[in-house]
């Protein structure tokens, strides 16, 4: 049971959970293990802790070393003292590296939505490497009903072979190579096939995979975990865990304390987009390409020969004047270079230092690559979902929500309480200006505080794009030739495979040895089979004769010489 603790950013979720932590604590265990987005958070929130409870046994433990978390977990679960509360501060790659077992073992609290869920990841093998990385005798590939991809499962009868070779790979590997990647993927497709697939171009394989949705499978089997977060409906994260078995309540021990769910008093809050097409049309979204044009070219009445991020940039300046102001930006993207900008990154939660600043822009505009898009909608066919409707929730939790926490980083996030900790009910606000990049990211913002204004008066209108119908048809005619392409190559190397594999069962080998030389399964051979049906049947015909003809040839040859 996973039980949310909602509350908007401000409202102390996590300091309502520090005080209330023992209502919280499983009577079972004396271990709590609280978990945070990153190692310094976990710092921070240790810190807090120690504070309140001095007496407590309480540490934190990184997770930049790997192999360690595991060890050091088990190590401290065995020397606990039922007299004493034990809690451990960790991030929340930390707590996806524990195995079921450990979990089991502790209170577990997620502070934020544990966005590693949804990491999606893409390992590119030569074929000639696939055994290197030992991942060939583990896995098989069965048709699937997306052009160009295989679906990948793990082999039932070695799944715990599987699973001890996914360990060692990810324990003992650095965090971003090809080994910890295969493990990953390993892992997933032991637990959970859904999302996993490979794409096979020339001497390539390529994987693609969401690395985090094992951790569901361990979240699921839980019989308590807190989670804390401004929000969680109609998430990315929210989504994967409902379609994963996952109950989720706010009915729970700490639910008398109501925390708000929108922000009060934020009358004083203006909301500036700097686009302020309609969000529910095409041309209201702010995208890596869009940014990156000539602003004359894409925004209306518009002079300036510099590319839209550098328009954004110089209005962004212009609305702040000279207030301090915060801000963050994409990775290709330009700083701001004036003395009252600072620079932050665009996940920001628990960065609040800068509560006494009243201006801030939210500039990043964070959607998946095609590809990663793609991805998304396989996921989404393989757990019963809308492809649309999982996209949507992806662009709502990486986007917008993303905005929200960013900008509430600022003073309008300051609210007093009385001696019982509860909130005031009058309080007063200072004027505060939210930028972010266009409508879509206004009206979600403006969920969460009702009572703030969106001001348009000086937002820029995109000019929509409209493809010619000759553009259209060519865009078709070079879609379909590509997916022709991959199609041939696609069948040539399946062909081939089949002949050398004929030509061994004609020379006696088995069927499961013949299959095992080639590196498939005999349920692969089957399914190509099926799918090329008469096409495959005369081919062989084709070369068989071809064969024929090349013996005859030989003969005649032979004759006339002698």
């Amino acid at each position: 049971m996973i039980y949310h603790l909602s509350g908007v950013c401000g409202t102390g979720k996590t300091e309502q959970l520090i005080s209330n932590i023992e209502q919280i604590k499983n009577p079972e265990t004396s271990t709590i293990l609280w978990a945070s987005l990153t190692n310094k958070l976990s710092e921070a929130t240790c810190n807090r802790y120690t504070e309140r409870y001095p007496e407590h046994n309480a540490a934190v433990i990184s997770s930049e070393n790997s192999s360690s978390v595991q060890t050091e977990i088990l190590q401290r679960l065995e020397s606990e003292s039922s007299l004493t509360t034990q809690i451990l501060f960790i991030s929340h790659t930390a707590l996806s590296m524990l195995t079921l077992d450990t979990l089991s073992q502790c209170t577990v609290i997620i502070d934020e939505i544990p966005t590693l869920i949804g990491n999606y990841q893409r390992l590119k093998i030569p074929l000639k490497d696939e055994s290197i990385l030992g991942l060939a005798r583990y896995i098989e590939f069965e048709e699937s009903s997306f052009d160009g991809f295989q679906h990948v499962v793990v082999k039932e009868e070695i799944r715990k072979k599987a699973k001890k070779f996914a360990y060692d790979l990810i324990l003992n590997g650095d965090p971003n190579s090809d080994s910890v990647k295969a493990g990953k993927m390993l892992m997933g497709g032991i637990h959970n096939s859904n999302g996993l697939y490979v794409s096979t171009a020339g001497k390539w394989r390529l994987f693609e995979f969401f690395d985090g949705l094992e951790f569901i499978s361990k979240l699921r089997q839980l019989d308590t975990v807190w989670l804390l977060s401004a929000n969680l409906e109609g998430l990315f994260v929210e989504k994967l865990l409902r379609a994963w078995g996952c109950s989720i309540t706010t009915e729970h021990a700490l639910s008398h304390l109501t925390l708000p769910v929108t922000h009060p008093n934020t009358s004083n809050v203006e909301i500036l987009p700097f686009l302020r097409n309609d969000s529910k049309v095409r041309s209201s979204s702010f995208s890596s390409y869009f940014a990156s044009l000539q602003a004359s070219k894409v925004i209306k009445n518009c002079t300036e020969e510099f590319d839209v991020h550098q328009l954004f940039n110089r209005w962004v300046c212009d609305l702040f004047k000279d207030n301090q102001f915060i801000y963050c930006k994409n990775k290709h993207t330009n700083a701001i270079n004036q003395s009252n900008a600072i620079e932050l990154p665009p996940m920001a939660h628990g960065l609040n230092s800068y509560s006494h600043l009243n201006e801030v822009a939210f500039m990043a505009h964070l959607r998946p690559a095609p590809e990663h898009e793609a991805a998304i909608k396989r996921l989404a066919k393989d757990i019963n979902i809308s492809p649309q409707l999982l996209v949507d929730s992806y662009l709502k939790q990486t986007n917008y929500d993303a905005a929200y926490q960013f900008v509430s980083r600022i003073s309008f996030r300051n609210l007093n309480r009385d001696e019982n900790g509860s909130l005031a009910q009058e309080q007063t606000q200072p004027s505060c200006k939210i930028v972010v990049p266009d409508m879509a990211h206004a009206e979600y913002i403006q969920r969460m505080m009702p009572t703030a204004s969106i001001n348009t008066s000086s937002s820029y209108q995109r000019v929509p794009t409209q493809a010619s119908t000759e553009e259209i048809a060519q865009r078709q005619t070079k879609k379909a030739a590509r997916k022709a392409i991959r199609d041939a190559e696609k069948q040539k190397h399946v062909f081939d495979t089949l002949f050398i594999i004929h030509q061994q069962l004609k020379g006696g080998r088995t069927a499961k040895s013949a299959c095992e030389t080639m590196g498939i399964t005999p349920k692969t051979r089957r399914n190509w089979l099926k799918h090329y049906g008469e096409d495959w049947t005369t081919w062989l015909a084709e070369q068989e004769l071809s064969k024929e003809l090349e013996r005859g040839k030989g003969i005649i040859i032979d004759t006339m010489t002698n």
